[in-house]
């Protein structure tokens, strides 16, 4: 189980206060989630979107290709790359389609070893 409260970065904000915020949601929700757990990890300044698809960019097919242009063998991967979804979705759908360039390009004879 996970929380997460999504801050303004433009105004951080006191980690502590976020912290507490995270633990009586917890509290309310899941109490006596003290008792059973195993691991906690508290970040407090990572960011979860690092950009946003606007429609002045061209929305979700406004982002980057997982194919670099103009440098051969170079790939993108992550949750700003590729038109599919945010987070893990864009992630996995931009490693999965790096993945078939790749394989594309090793059945073609294009790939260079190094």
């Amino acid at each position: 189980m996970f929380t997460f409260k999504h801050l303004d970065p433009r105004h951080p904000g006191d980690p502590r206060e976020d912290e507490r915020d995270l633990e009586n949601l917890l509290d309310a929700v899941q109490p006596g989630w003290r008792d059973v757990l195993v691991k906690r990890q508290y970040l407090p300044r990572i960011e979860s979107v690092g950009a946003l698809p606007t429609a002045k960019n061209g929305g979700f097919t406004g982002r980057p290709s997982p194919r670099v242009p103009g440098l051969a063998d170079l790939y993108l991967a992550g949750d700003w790359v590729g038109p599919e979804g945010f987070l893990v979705d864009a992630s996995m759908a931009s490693a999965h389609r790096v993945a078939q360039l790749v394989l594309s390009q090793t059945k073609a004879g294009t790939v260079l070893a190094h």
